[in-house]
């Protein structure tokens, strides 16, 4: 997978959150500080190789391309549980596109909305006497940002793994195993649960692909 997110900090010169673009490097949400942490949580599933521009491995070589960009964020304060505290909200808007065959993989595009302050816990707490303009209140504000960025790409990458499934081949079955070519590089880990089907392959596009499959097993 290719990944490159854009716009993180734009918000932040455009007053709609509580704290100034000069602070977005000193808690990583520049474009490529946030693009990284998105690229570790992608690495974290065990699924995929992973790599952004930084990189040898140019977008139109990877399998996968993944663009997002930051389309909404909104810094507001807000009292709950008696106290003042900061709620941040971040949507970001991504597209997944398979390289080889140009498909958009997710169909009209895909936007999550991360949320950070509205459960107990959250969001940065406010003393009447705290007043926004004051840098270490800023500083706090931009840490808030940060985490609801990260809840973000955690929804993103949920939703990457559910449409990218790891596939093997079947080389041999018996009554009680299979056997499979495919492994930890592939994709797989401990435990899974898999899905042996039978498939008819047909010409689509110019391309070979399944167009036809029926379930026989489950086996872990």
């Amino acid at each position: 997978i290719y990944c490159q997110m854009t716009g993180i900090g734009d918000t932040a010169a455009d007053n709609k959150v509580l704290f100034p673009q000069r602070m977005q490097a000193a808690v990583g949400i520049t474009n490529r500080q946030a693009n990284r942490r998105f690229m570790d949580m992608l690495l974290g599933t065990r699924r995929f190789k992973v790599y952004d521009d930084s990189s040898t491995v140019l977008r139109e070589k990877s399998d996968i391309v993944i663009d997002g960009m930051v389309t909404f964020a909104h810094q507001e304060i807000i009292s709950a549980d008696s106290i003042r505290k900061i709620r941040t909200t971040v949507q970001l808007s991504v597209q997944m596109k398979d390289v080889m065959t140009g498909e958009n993989l997710f169909p009209g595009g895909l936007n999550v909305t991360g949320d950070y302050g509205m459960t107990q816990g959250e969001g940065t707490p406010l003393l009447p006497r705290d007043n926004v303009n004051d840098p270490a209140i800023q500083n706090k504000a931009a840490a808030d940002y940060q985490r609801a960025l990260e809840k973000a790409f955690a929804e993103v990458t949920r939703r990457v793994g559910e449409v990218l499934r790891p596939m093997g081949k079947v080389l041999s079955v018996d009554e009680t195993s299979a056997s499979i070519h495919g492994g930890f590089i592939h994709g797989f880990q401990s435990n899974d649960e898999l899905v042996i089907f039978r498939g008819e392959v047909g010409r689509v596009g110019g391309g070979d692909k399944f167009i036809r499959t029926r379930p026989v097993a489950v086996v872990r």
